[in-house]
This record gives C-alpha cells, structure tokens and sequence, in this order.
C-alpha cells in the first residue's frame, strides 16, 4: 500500500487554497427583456347596437308603432352602456401597455447594464494580471483578519532547527523570523502547539510554519512524525498539528530533516515558490539569485516501521558525526557542530556580504 505523502510537503488554510484555485467563472448572459404587444382592440359591438336601435325608431314612426318605437329606444339606450363599457376597457388595455412599455424600457436599461458589465469583466478576465491580483488581495483580506498573536515559548527545539532558522534569517533578511514561539489570534486561543520556525511576511501579513520533521528522537530512539494507516487510510501523525496551525490561517511547509541538511537552499528555493504562490511577488526567489543550488528531491513520509529501521541504522547520526556514528544514546539535547561549506553547499556569484562568517556553525 502505497502513500502519497512526501517532503517537501505544504498544507494551506481551506480558504487560501480556495482563492488560489478560484474558478472565474463569467456570470449568466442577462436575459433581454421582451417588447410588450400591443393590446387588441375591444371590439365595438355598441355600433351595432345602436344602429339596430336607430333603424327600428326610423321604421316605428314610420309605421306609428309604439311598440318599435319603445324597443329602439331601448336599443339606442344600451348601445350608448355598452359603448362606455367598451371604451372603459380599451382605456384600461390601452394604460396596462403603457404601463409594460415603460417597465420594458427600465428592463432594457437595467439588461444594457448587466451586459456591459458583463462584457467589462470578461475583458477583464483575459487579463492575467487581474485574475492573480484579484486572487492576491482576496489572500491579503484573508490574512489581514486574522490579528494574530505571538508569545514565547520554552519548548525544547530539534538538533536541526537553529541551523536553518539562522539561515532563513540571513538569506529572508527583510523579514520577521521567528521560533520558540507559539501563535494565537482573537478565535483561537494558543495551544500547546508551538511552531518551529515561524516566517513573516509583512506585505500579505501572513505567517508560515517551516517544520523539520526528523524520523526518530535521538536519546531514546522514539519514532516521531511517521505515517500511521487506519481504516485502510494513511494519517499523518501531526495531521492534529496541522490542523490545529491551518485553522489559525497558518500556511504549514514540512521539509524531513535529511532535505534541511542535505539541501538547505532547495527548501529555500521551496519555501520561495510558495511565497510566491501566495503574494504574486518574486522578491523570495530574487534574495537566491545570487546562489547556485539544486531544488530539493523529494522524499516519502515514513512509516512507523521506517523510523525504527532508520534508527537501527543510525541514519540521524550519520548526517552529525559520519559513519561511525554514537557508541552510546544521547542523554541530553546537542547542537552538532557542523562547518559552514557542509551546511551552506553553494557558489555565489555576487553580493557574497549577503552571507557573512559569523555562521554558528
């Protein structure tokens, strides 16, 4: 059964990643209103009637015949009803398509407008640029509201963790980093969880969780940040952290601990494309620009049974102290002592006071 976790890996809150693959979708083509038909003319059966009616007084008077003469009379009376009845109606027929002409000529209006805008957005959709800035300041809002908080922290860190966080703070030197700290904002109270190095971006205000996960601790040889199957599912054992960090609007980017020390400009050169993917903004990757590095290779998360086997084998070791390894456990927390070409494998091909020898390693 094979995962699909590997290092480097990034876990993006639900909302950013929705704006990062938002769908412009266009809007409905707006329906055009239809013109109004005429009204039909009430037919003038009062015409009739009161011709009938003048026909038969001409004839009773003709002939002296009262009777005629009352039934015209009649006649001549109810066409004049009916005539009032029929032009009542043609009036009110008459003022109900006034009444559609003038709604037909507001909807018309209010359809022209939907349509320009309609049109004005497509236009504007073909334009890249206001797709990624439209993205951008959506990203921008997001973390905007987070109102974050950080406070310190006494957590114990990795072997590895003050070698990079030097680094990221002397390559990113623009920008906040941060570690042994905890962060918190105004819905989520702070956790146990602390991250381990924290980056700060101050143009979007968002913060990223740079994690270095190692196989196995190196006192007791104790698996850590493994994958564990349940249900026929794999699920990462910091997949609560995970959460926890991305339900804070925290971007989360696991690197293992072998692609810190044997690529540290490639998770830099990593942690750049994804800064890139959240601001739109080059500026990470023009701080490497001066350096030539590989990109980081990937790795595949481990399973419980891994880190055990890595352990035996001392691989954390290997990268410390070379092949010999420990002849017995650690008994307390150590920072090795590393040259700075071991570390920092590059070539710079300018600016070289970017990256000084005050290295604490």
């Amino acid at each position: 059964m094979m995962s699909n976790y590997k290092y480097p890996y990034t876990v993006y809150p639900s909302r950013v990643l929705s704006f990062l693959n938002y769908d412009f979708n266009l809007p409905q083509v707006p329906v055009k209103p239809s013109l109004p038909n005429m009204p039909n003319k009430v037919n003038k059966n009062s015409y009739s009637v009161a011709i009938i009616g003048v026909l038969l007084f001409f004839v009773g008077a003709i002939i002296s015949e009262f009777i005629i003469l009352l039934i015209s009379c009649f006649l001549i009376i109810i066409s004049f009803i009916l005539g009032a009845v029929e032009n009542r109606s043609q009036k009110r027929l008459d003022s109900m398509y006034n009444r559609e002409t003038e709604n037909y000529s507001k909807s018309i209006l209010i359809y022209n407008s939907q349509l320009k805008v309609r049109n004005e957005l497509i236009t504007k959709l073909k334009n890249i640029g206001y797709r990624e800035q439209y993205k951008l300041d959506k990203i921008k809002e997001f973390f905007k509201a987070m109102n974050y908080n950080t406070a310190q922290s006494s957590v114990n860190k990795g072997v590895t963790e003050d070698l990079f966080f030097d680094l990221i703070k002397k390559v990113f030197f623009d920008n906040e980093v941060l570690t042994g700290k905890t962060i918190s904002n105004e819905y989520f109270a702070s956790y146990s969880y602390v991250p381990d190095i924290l980056l700060y971006d101050k143009e979007i205000g968002a913060y990223v969780d740079i994690e270095i996960d190692e196989p196995y601790t190196l006192v007791d040889k104790k698996p850590i940040h493994f994958l564990k199957i349940e249900n026929d599912e794999f699920l990462h054992s910091n997949s609560l952290r995970d959460d926890y960090f991305a339900s804070l609007g925290v971007v989360i980017i696991r690197f293992s601990e072998s692609q810190i020390l044997e690529s540290p400009f490639g998770c830099l050169d990593y942690i750049s494309k994804v800064m890139y993917s959240l601001t739109n903004n080059d500026y990470y990757l023009k701080l490497l620009s001066s350096y030539i590095y590989s990109e980081v290779k990937e790795e595949e998360f481990w399973l419980v049974e891994d880190s055990i086997e890595f352990a035996k084998k001392k691989k954390r070791e290997y990268y410390f102290f070379g092949e010999n390894g420990f002849s017995t456990d650690l008994s307390e927390y150590f920072k090795p002592n590393f040259k700075k070409e071991q570390f920092v494998n590059l070539t710079k091909r300018d600016n070289f006071d970017i990256l000084d020898d005050d290295f604490p390693f």
